[in-house]
């Protein structure tokens, strides 16, 4: 399967041939590659061209308008979105694309991030931000994080692609719309990527600007994500039941999951 790799830049000459060259030596090799630039005015765009990259030229609009501008000129079944100070092990590629292809249900995803140039602080972020994606993942929400998101192509066409109306956690949104096509997951892979965000921030800034972000993300899509809650609600209790050998009812539903609409 062709895989393109989006990688949304602005001055990103210091930190892209790193990126570039994780993906170069990436087992899979049927992969292309594409620079959604915001007007660089560094080498981006000649390191770009260099590692013969396929480069789209977009206005200053953020990442979510970045990506959805590369993904319109991939040719890939699968996206992968890639920030740009991030770099892949190399066999990265390989296990989504060899994942996407043993379930056929699975249309979207993420994988864990590392920072590779941070102290104990930004380890602790990067904890927060992973469990809360593993808690999020387990109610059912969609979790696609940015700077790792993979989905179908097809999918992606399907749902208009990322929303730039939402400020924050747009990744999440994508998740979330993409899961009423199938399922998504997170894979126990890894991605290093800076911590040069969230340096700027203190634990709690970075937990209340997640936090307040996955709520707009989540209450723009109310409908699908209550009733997936229900259900997954509905698993829980039952998985309980049964490995206690409770002798009870099955649970049920106060409300008909089937009335409440996606």
């Amino acid at each position: 399967m062709l895989t393109s790799i989006i990688i949304p830049t602005l001055n990103e000459e210091k930190r892209l041939q790193t990126c570039l060259d994780s993906i170069k030596n990436q087992t899979h090799k049927n992969i292309e590659i594409i620079i959604s630039d915001s007007k660089s005015t560094d080498k981006t765009v000649p390191i770009a061209r260099k590692n013969k990259a396929k480069i789209v030229h977009g206005p200053k609009k953020g990442p979510a308008f970045g990506r959805n501008l590369g993904a319109k000129y991939a040719k890939g079944d699968i996206l992968f979105f890639v920030d740009a100070d991030s770099y892949l092990p190399p066999n990265l590629v390989e296990k989504i694309v060899s994942k996407i292809q043993e379930d056929k249900d699975l249309v979207a995803g993420t994988v864990f991030v590392l920072f590779y140039d941070g102290n104990i602080r930004m380890f602790i972020m990067s904890l927060l931000s992973f469990s809360s994606a593993w808690i999020y993942s387990r109610l059912g929400f969609g979790v696609t994080c940015g700077p790792t998101a993979f989905i179908r192509t097809s999918i992606f066409r399907k749902i208009n692609g990322f929303d730039p109306s939402v400020k924050m956690c747009e990744d999440i949104d994508l998740g979330v719309r993409a899961m009423n096509y199938g399922k998504v997951r997170i894979l126990r892979e890894v991605v290093y990527t800076s911590s040069r965000r969230f340096k700027k921030w203190n634990l709690s800034k970075t937990f209340l600007t997640y936090f307040f972000g996955s709520l707009e993300a989540l209450h723009k899509n109310l409908f699908g994500w209550r009733r997936r809650y229900i259900l997954n609600l509905h698993r829980l209790f039952e998985k309980i039941r049964i490995f206690f050998h409770l002798k009870t009812e099955p649970f049920r539903p106060i409300c008909d999951i089937e009335s409440i609409k996606c």
